[in-house]
């Protein structure tokens, strides 16, 4: 026996066989860890399987207030009839990580071939939709909300649809009419699609017809106005903001219309003067296709914008601005630029020169850095502020300039300002996704050299290196 377990053989069996315990003991104990731990790390450049610091105040908040959310994601064995694998993957990645970032919210999945009466109640079109309910109140994010041409916009719709539930009260933006502004049904429709996305309720409203701002409002907005507000408007105007009203007011551009006069000398009060004029900007990489009117404006140090410095590739595109000064001296009232040109750019006033394509600098002209949106605060009370948002073009968020330029980051720039105005500061850049389809291509003659090392070179020195071994072994 003394022999046996002395022999050569026998201990070397068993300290291979000791180390192979060892290493399928360590891979199943990691196994169990990465299991009920589940360690994952996103390394997509946009981040695409992580939630945002955003949402996930929103969902820590959530386990403060001691509500009770139920997040159902609506299955089907069918659903590559309607989306492909990653669709899904990304839609059931994206759920967890809202499940595990929140003991509150509680992810159900739900197959809609053997509950159809669930997703009946809850008007569930496809598979993998997702509908958030708290109570008696619910908000379903459909594929449509989650997949745009704009990118994946899984995490903007739910936690959008995520606010919603949460806020038995949501803000109701009222939509200034009367005054040739932008129409919600046909010059601006992405915007209204996307404000509803964010949970806003949408009303227009006209100062003349019903005499006042609602109570229930928690922001104005007037997009373009073209004709004159009359002396009674403004006074309700004013009544609404130094009351602590929020307004937005997207203005008209120089050469589409005049300035609207009683609007501007409203603003004035409080620390904005619009001018009569184009921004024009010829530094480099400031205009776009050689347009210098069409303007690649800088973030300033703001909240509004301060978030859209991370968004890579993508920027505003700010066209035919009235450019933006800011007064001095405005008792109690802070102004802050949003958006500038650069040293070079001017304020082209003579619009003639402008519709012969003969814009340039002179004496009349404003000399850059020009504003091309502000914000304006004032403290009113404890608890009270006014806060108005300008910007010196409307055609940011039209419908006609965003089909030609797809620029997701003015339409992020006015929901941001939403976002900011109405207190939904949670909801600040929660933006699609762009998607990242990037590719490697490796010259020929990189690819035989990978080829040679890593499917023949290296698999042959173990190869032979195993070989020495057991030879030697065998020998013992």
């Amino acid at each position: 026996m003394k022999k046996f377990f002395g022999d050569k053989k026998f201990k070397f069996g068993l300290n291979a066989t000791t180390i192979t315990i060892l290493i399928i003991g360590l891979i199943v104990l990691l196994n169990i860890v990465l299991y009920r731990y589940s360690f994952k790390k996103d390394f997509t450049a946009n981040k695409t399987y992580e939630i945002s610091q955003q949402t996930k105040d929103i969902l820590k908040n959530l386990d403060n207030s001691g509500k009770k959310v139920d997040m159902l994601l609506f299955t089907s064995a069918n659903y590559s009839n309607y989306i492909d694998y990653k669709q899904k993957d990304l839609i059931e990645q994206l759920a967890q990580q809202y499940d595990k970032a929140s003991s509150s919210l509680t992810l159900q999945r739900i197959d809609i071939d053997k509950n159809p009466a669930i997703a009946e109640k809850y008007a569930v079109a496809y598979p993998y939709e997702i509908a958030f309910t708290m109570g008696d109140r619910s908000k379903l994010v459909g594929l449509s909300d989650m997949f745009s041409d704009e990118g994946f916009a899984g995490e903007q719709s739910m936690t959008s649809a995520l606010n919603y539930v949460l806020n038995e009260k949501p803000s109701v933006l009222y939509i200034l009419q009367g005054h040739k502004e932008k129409n919600l049904e046909t010059d601006i429709t992405a915007l209204k699609a996307y404000m509803q996305r964010e949970g806003y309720t949408i009303k227009t409203h006209s100062l003349t017809a019903q005499g006042k701002i609602p109570d229930d409002a928690s922001a104005v907005i007037d997009i373009g106005a073209s004709t004159e507000f009359s002396a009674t408007e403004i006074g309700l105007l004013k009544d609404y903001l130094n009351g602590g009203g929020k307004a937005l007011f997207l203005m008209n551009s120089y050469f589409d219309q005049p300035q609207i006069s009683a609007l501007s000398d409203m603003l004035k009060g409080y620390g904005i003067s619009v001018n009569n004029d184009i921004a024009f900007d010829p530094a480099a990489n400031r205009s776009v296709g050689g347009s210098q009117d069409i303007v690649i404006p800088e973030y300033q140090d703001n909240p509004v914008v301060a978030k859209l410095k991370d968004i890579k590739y993508y920027f505003m595109v700010v066209p035919a601005s009235r450019s933006i000064d800011v007064l001095p001296d405005v008792k109690d009232t802070t102004v802050e630029s949003l958006l500038k040109t650069s040293d070079e750019s001017w304020g082209e006033t003579n619009i003639n020169d402008y519709n012969n394509q003969k814009a340039a600098f002179d004496a009349a002209d404003k000399k850059g850095p020009l504003n091309v949106a502000v914000v304006a605060s004032k403290t009113i009370a404890p608890d009270k502020e006014m806060k108005i948002i300008v910007s010196g073009s409307d055609l940011i968020i039209s419908d006609k300039f965003l089909q030609i330029t797809n620029c997701q980051p003015n339409m992020d720039f006015v929901l941001n300002s939403l976002a900011e105005l109405t207190n939904n500061k949670q909801l600040i850049s929660i933006r699609p996704k762009p998607y990242d389809q990037k590719q490697l291509t490796l010259p020929t003659t990189t690819q035989k050299v990978m080829f040679i090392v890593f499917v023949i070179l290296l698999p042959g020195i173990v190869f032979i290196i195993g070989f020495i071994i057991w030879l030697r072994r065998r020998h013992l």
